[in-house]
């Protein structure tokens, strides 16, 4: 989980995410009260971006680390990140 929402800040975030360019609203035929939201071009030509970076960060993070530390490393921050409350 990147960022934790609920209901009230999630409109906010989604309308400055549009205004940004980066996401796309479509209106579902079925049923007018569900909203479709996809990544636009621009959106998804800055995701790539953010994805190389990240992976560029995260092998500099473990590059000196033993896989048995990677595991261990990895084990502790699924817990942490199990313990984030949602609210």
């Amino acid at each position: 989980m990147l960022i934790s929402s609920n209901k009230n800040n999630l409109s906010s975030i989604i309308k400055r995410l549009q205004g940004l360019g980066y996401v796309e609203l479509h209106e579902n035929k079925k049923d007018m009260r569900e909203k479709n939201i996809s990544l636009s071009e621009k959106g998804k030509e800055v995701f790539f971006e953010c994805r190389k970076k990240a992976i560029l960060i995260q092998d500099r993070l473990i590059n000196d680390l033993l896989p048995n530390d990677i595991m261990s490393l990895t084990r502790y921050l699924e817990t942490v990140n199990q313990r984030i409350p949602l609210e």
